[in-house]
């Protein structure tokens, strides 16, 4: 990720830029599995599976893009951003 992508006090990542989390659902060059793979911590599958949800709704996916976005509401660092971003999206999409 490019310093561009992100906002930065020092070396602390604050959070990504909206235009930086559409690129990152978009990207054709990992697969969910590889995404979720190469997560280790809470907090980078909190990111994966957002973003996986993220890219599985613009597809048309939905049932995909929940089951996603309720792993981040169910097990997710529920102080992230994207924590707050799933829940929402979850509310959206089971209405």
């Amino acid at each position: 990720m490019s310093a561009a992508s992100h906002l930065d006090i020092g070396r602390r990542r604050l959070l990504p830029t909206l235009a930086e989390a559409l690129r990152i659902a978009r990207l054709p060059l990992s697969t969910p599995a590889d995404l979720l793979a190469k997560a280790r911590s809470v907090g980078e599958k909190t990111e994966a599976h957002t973003y996986i949800a993220f890219r599985a709704e613009m597809e048309g996916r939905k049932d995909e893009a929940i089951t996603h976005f309720q792993w981040v509401s169910d097990h997710g660092v529920p102080t992230s951003l994207e924590h707050g971003m799933a829940r929402a999206a979850l509310k959206r999409l089971q209405r």
